[in-house]
């Protein structure tokens, strides 16, 4: 919904993976957050997933509409394994503990939160991230709004040499964990 937004010129949107595709439609800010994608799997399976190699012949979760990094989506457009767009993570972990699913990926937290109120104690996460990708701020290129990204850019190192940003994000992952 919000790249359809996006692409319409209606909004901006945060949380955006800069792609190749992408960069030719919007305006993208300074990196709001690293998200650290990495692959949830059975314990038990015997194979440890580590690299983007080691998802070829498998069936993978992803999030439907969602960017995991230029690699991934190559290996996706050139069919290395079999990927299936999923709605939320506690869905792809549903799957994976049915078995229609051999690996999820995901961001870090959020996946180790699903993993932690599901109960899927039976599953293991990557040590090492498969991709890890900047989330920006982005604006349809057409709307020409790039001075209102320069201000935000501003405001965005203020917080950060301030300190407010690393507050702010780690109260609110430390909110997500006490929903």
């Amino acid at each position: 919904m919000a790249l359809q937004e996006l692409r319409n010129g209606s909004a901006a949107a945060g949380g955006i993976i800069k792609t190749a595709s992408r960069e030719k439609l919007f305006d993208f800010s300074q990196p709001l957050f690293t998200e650290r994608v990495v692959m949830a799997y059975p314990r038990a399976g015997g194979q440890a997933y580590r690299r983007l190699e080691d998802l070829n012949g498998k069936r993978v979760g992803v999030m439907a509409g969602w960017s995991y990094g230029d690699a991934f989506d190559q290996a996706r457009k050139d069919r290395k394994f079999a990927a299936f767009d999923g709605d939320s993570d506690q869905q792809n972990l549903q799957l994976l503990k049915l078995g229609r699913l051999d690996v999820v990926l995901g961001i870090r937290e959020p996946l180790q939160l699903a993993l932690r109120e599901g109960g899927y104690h039976d599953f293991a996460l990557s040590a090492e991230a498969l991709a890890a990708n900047h989330s920006h701020l982005a604006i349809n290129k057409h709307s020409q709004q790039q001075a209102l990204l320069t201000r935000f850019d501003l405001a965005l190192e203020g917080m950060r040499k301030d300190g407010s940003y690393d507050r702010l994000v780690r109260d609110f992952l430390n909110a997500r964990r006490d929903d």
